[in-house]
C-alpha cells in the first residue's frame, strides 16, 4: 500500500503511471506494481502547485466570460475605435464617453477582483477550495 498523503490530484496518479507504475485500489486501500518509486513521486509531488495551475486559469476565464458578457470584443474594439477618435475630436465628455468610461469601470472593476481571487488562492493551502463564483461585481 502507499501514502497519498492527503494529495488527490488525478495529475499525481498520472505521474505515476507515467512513470511505468501501475496503480490501483482494493479493500486495503490504493496499491501498485512499485510501492518505492511511486512513493518518491507522491513525496515529490506538489499539491498546491498543482491545484494553483487549476484554479488560477479558471478563475481567469470567470473574469473573462464576465467582461465579455457586459462588453463583447467587438464592443471593445468598437469603443477603443470611438473614444481614440472623441478623444482626437477634443470630445472626450459627454453622455458617449461616460458610457464609455461607465462599462470600462466595471472591466477594471472585474479585473481587480480577478487579481484578488488569485493572490487569496495562492494564500491557500488548497486552493480548489476557494469560491471563485463569489464576490464579482456587477
Amino acid at each position: 500500500m502507499i501514502d497519498l498523503k492527503g494529495k488527490t490530484s488525478l495529475a499525481l496518479v498520472e505521474q505515476i503511471e507515467g512513470a511505468g507504475i501501475q496503480v490501483w485500489t482494493d479493500a486495503d486501500g490504493v496499491q501498485c506494481s512499485h510501492p518505492e518509486a511511486a512513493q518518491a513521486i507522491i513525496d515529490a509531488f506538489d499539491q498546491k502547485a498543482w491545484e494553483l495551475t487549476q484554479v488560477i486559469p479558471a478563475i481567469k476565464e470567470e473574469a473573462r466570460k464576465r467582461i465579455v458578457s457586459v462588453l463583447p470584443e467587438w464592443k471593445q474594439a468598437n469603443a477603443t475605435a470611438r473614444a481614440v477618435e472623441l478623444v482626437s475630436l477634443g470630445q472626450a465628455s459627454g453622455p458617449e464617453w461616460e458610457a464609455m468610461q461607465s462599462a470600462w469601470a466595471l472591466v477594471k472593476a472585474v479585473r481587480a477582483h480577478s487579481d484578488i481571487l488569485e493572490a487569496q488562492a495562492a494564500l491557500l493551502d488548497h486552493p480548489l477550495t476557494l469560491d471563485i463564483t463569489a464576490g464579482w461585481p456587477e
